[in-house]
């Protein structure tokens, strides 16, 4: 969703297009920082005034936290057979599963199958959820075989989280 606010106070939605597997980063993002911009924007849309001066303050520096959308993509054309790990997952906090592929469905080569988001309020969480979510989510096909590419390339998630604080002149916790 993309907003504008007009020189009068009035605010405008200018793109609402959900996709889905989008990004939609805005729902872990809202407990990361503490504003729900999706649902202000809604307000808005249904008629309840907002104003400039309800907005969180302006963001001068960077959160440790992140709002994670991790895709999930098909390494081959394949059918879905069973999906295993879901209720591991479920255990993340403030997690939304977003995996409509079940029995039957045809997959695509680097097709996404789902999304799962997330916050972490931390690099080792971040860590830690993604590491959940490789050890138990499984979309299987008839012969047992996973499906989906996990992201395995922890060192660079640390050296992406540690450069974005470090341009803040923030030091890792």
């Amino acid at each position: 969703v993309e907003c504008m606010l007009d020189q009068d106070g009035h605010f405008y939605l200018i793109e609402p297009g959900f996709r889905f597997c989008g990004e939609m980063t805005a729902v872990p993002y809202g407990h990361i920082s503490g504003f729900n911009g999706i649902k202000w924007m809604l307000d808005i849309a249904k008629g309840i005034k907002h104003t400039h001066d309800q907005l969180p303050p302006p963001l001068t520096t960077a959160h440790y936290g992140s709002g994670v959308s991790y895709l999930l993509f098909a390494h081959t054309v394949d059918t879905v057979e069973r999906i295993e790990g879901l209720d591991a997952i479920e255990k993340i906090p403030n997690v939304v599963i977003d995996i409509r592929h079940r029995k039957n469905f045809q997959t695509r080569y680097l097709g996404t199958l789902g999304v799962i988001r997330f916050p972490a309020y931390s690099e080792k969480e971040l860590l830690e959820y993604i590491a959940i979510i490789n050890d138990n989510l499984r979309v299987l096909n008839a012969k047992g075989e996973d499906l989906i590419i996990h992201y395995t390339d922890y060192d660079s998630i640390k050296e992406q989280y540690e450069n974005g604080l470090k341009e803040f002149g923030i030091e890792v916790k």
